[in-house]
């Protein structure tokens, strides 16, 4: 991956909807290369999407649940609306599960649910406000040169 790949990279991840014209100005560059950057970095995006504040929409809930991987939770999960964010992690094969509720009766019938799959471990971290979110950076000193 090229350094300007890298430039052109962090720009749209602060800003996904900023043009190729901006880009080019902000990084002395011309459109055309900014174009055939992008295009270099097409298989990398998984997608273009909104960080929401859904606090300012009333969801002031934001809780994690660590679960022992099972099909039938992740298949529920998968189902499940309040689902904000799910991956799965580690050696053993924990559901990471980021949920968002409008309110503690809400958080409260989604443990119930997930507890009548009848699971082995269950634990809940609720979250009191994100303090950043989606702020990783590539450094361009250390990406090997092609």
């Amino acid at each position: 991956m090229k350094d300007s790949d890298v430039r052109v990279l962090n720009m749209l991840r602060d800003d996904s909807r900023v043009s190729f014209t901006k880009i080019s100005r902000r990084l002395k560059m011309p459109v055309t290369t900014i174009f055939t950057r992008f295009q270099n970095l097409n298989g990398c995006f998984n997608g273009f999407k909104s960080l929401v504040d859904f606090r300012r929409l009333g969801y002031f809930l934001n809780v994690l649940f660590i679960i022992s991987f099972d099909r039938k939770v992740l298949d529920f999960l998968n189902d499940s609306v309040e689902i904000n964010t799910l991956q799965i992690c580690g050696v053993e094969k924990q559901i990471f599960a980021n949920c968002i509720f409008k309110s503690f009766s809400d958080f409260k019938n989604f443990e119930k649910e997930i507890f009548k799959l009848d699971l082995n471990m269950i634990i809940s971290h609720h979250f009191l406000e994100p303090v950043s979110l989606e702020n990783f950076r590539m450094k361009e000193t250390l990406i090997k040169k092609k």
